[in-house]
């Protein structure tokens, strides 16, 4: 982070990161250069439904897979990493839920971390209800 911070480097938190890490992190960078700007690009995992149940019950199914596929990788390779990859961590840290609850966390994030980009990873399956979620993006939660 000393690098980073006397260089003027960006961070990245990709969606595994928990978002209490990106805090620590930006707190460290900013302790090293108060002056400087963390350029952080956070990216989450993103998922919308009518209703939060629905969208939370959604994502455990494409999320389970992926986070057993994790734990498995980080026990081998990055033990401390691995209780990361908890389903009820994820979601809670992820855009998932309602478009008004997801509008609500984007502001909250905002707010608290500043990020220079949020990218979104919408994890559905299906490339018709991505781009339904991407659209809902720019026209309810952040037009």
């Amino acid at each position: 982070m000393k690098l980073a911070a006397d260089h003027g480097y960006g961070v990245m938190a990709g969606p595994p990161f928990p978002l209490e890490s990106v805090r620590d992190t930006l707190r460290i960078y900013r302790e090293i250069a108060p002056q400087g700007d963390p350029k952080l690009v956070l990216i989450r995992f993103y998922h919308l439904a009518p209703t939060h149940e629905q969208a939370v019950d959604e994502a455990a199914g494409f999320l389970q897979p992926f986070l057993e596929r994790m734990q498995t990788a980080t026990a081998a390779l990055q033990p401390e990493w691995t209780p990361w990859f908890k389903l009820d961590r994820m979601i809670e840290d992820s855009l998932i839920g309602t478009a008004a609850e997801v509008r609500d966390k984007v502001q909250r994030l905002e707010a608290e971390l500043r990020p220079r980009s949020l990218i979104l990873k919408p994890i559905s399956s299906s490339v018709a209800k991505q781009r339904a979620d991407l659209g809902a993006f720019g026209e309810a939660i952040q037009p």
